[in-house]
């Protein structure tokens, strides 16, 4: 029973001497092909053939089927001294029942005293105290609940990447309070820009195919200065439907790879809320932003981003450190800016 592994782990005399642990994960659902149910992961050292063991700097417990009750596990597995002060890394992505509290909901019922994401908030809580400075929690259903309490627990990584998970989005109702956590759809984005303001440490910031709108955008990118010593330099949106209103459109752009007629395109981009692309160009040119990698392929950008994005290369900031910027599968038009310092002439 992972629950009371969880509790033993946390025995001090069980914290200073455990150095290995393989377990089955919690999770429920099943692959393209058959169900596979539990899965058997390890924690700790790694075996050697010499005998010796190694400790790993890095847990990759990808697809591993994970459930909440795992995250509790992690927890109290990273809460251990030697764990705590040696992992690095971190990955649990491609684990879509980490938040699913289904096949658990009747005990979950008894417990009445069990806050929302409870064994989540621990983990984070460890994480924060941990030196982890890379952690991936990609295609996980990481809602917007959940994604805030890790990003205030990340000010220490160097590696944050939550791709494609729905961060504004709806929260999964957890049996052991029946009702959604939450109604602010921005609470994960608004912990993410007070991330993005006092980390010192962050070099990539990976957030494709987080169901991002225009709202979701400007909130991580206002106000104007909210990136001015931002220690970001990769920063990856791509997937993202940045210039819609609505939330929930995870897939409104996957039509951008067809290739329709280019007064079809045309007219969706007359529709194009730049809100967001404005207000993060505003702030990338601050001079002192360090992005030198920007991703915005499939983002629905069209004329009125593309002008927020010419002028943006005008700015001390993005311009002076910028070295890659992909535009992929977006309808901007064709736009030629000639004022570029160097005089060269840059064409969209």
């Amino acid at each position: 029973d992972v629950c009371f592994l969880t509790g033993w782990i946390r025995n001090s005399s069980v914290r200073l001497n455990l150095r290995r642990l393989e377990v089955y994960s919690t999770g429920a659902g099943s692959r393209e092909v058959g169900d596979y149910g539990a899965v058997k992961y390890s924690l700790g050292f790694a075996p050697a053939k010499d005998g010796e063991h190694q400790f790993k700097r890095e847990e990759i417990l990808r697809n591993k089927n994970l459930g909440p009750a795992d995250s509790g596990l992690l927890a109290a597995w990273l809460a251990k001294e030697d764990t705590r002060k040696q992992l690095k890394s971190i990955d649990i992505s491609e684990n879509r029942f980490l938040f699913d509290f289904e096949t658990t909901k009747e005990e979950r019922k008894q417990l009445l005293h069990m806050q929302p994401f409870e064994s989540w908030a621990d983990f984070c809580e460890s994480l924060e105290a941990s030196a982890v400075t890379e952690i991936r929690v990609g295609e996980t259903r990481l809602s917007p609940t959940p994604a805030r309490l890790l990003f205030r627990s990340s000010t220490n990584l160097h590696v944050l990447d939550v791709q494609g998970n729905p961060i504004t989005g709806e929260d999964l109702v957890d049996p052991a309070t029946s009702v959604a956590v939450h109604t602010d759809h921005l609470c994960a984005m608004t912990a993410l820009r007070e991330l993005v303001q006092a980390s010192e440490m962050m070099y990539v910031l990976d957030l494709s195919r987080c169901e991002l709108n225009a709202a979701a955008l400007h909130e991580l990118a206002s106000p104007a200065d909210a990136w001015a010593n931002s220690s970001i330099q990769t920063l990856l949106l791509d997937g993202n439907p940045l210039t819609t209103g609505d939330f929930g459109t995870a897939t409104a752009l996957t039509s951008l790879h067809d290739d329709r007629p280019v007064a079809t395109l045309q007219a969706q981009t007359d529709h194009e809320d730049c809100s967001g692309t404005a207000a993060l160009f505003g702030a990338l040119s601050h001079p002192g932003t360090r992005v030198t990698e920007l991703d915005l392929s499939y983002c629905g950008l069209g004329a009125r981003s593309a002008d927020a994005m010419a002028e943006a290369l005008h700015g001390a900031g993005i311009q002076q450190n910028l070295r890659t910027l992909r535009l992929t599968g977006n309808h901007l038009g064709g736009i030629v800016i000639d004022e570029l310092s160097d005089g060269t002439l840059w064409w969209v």
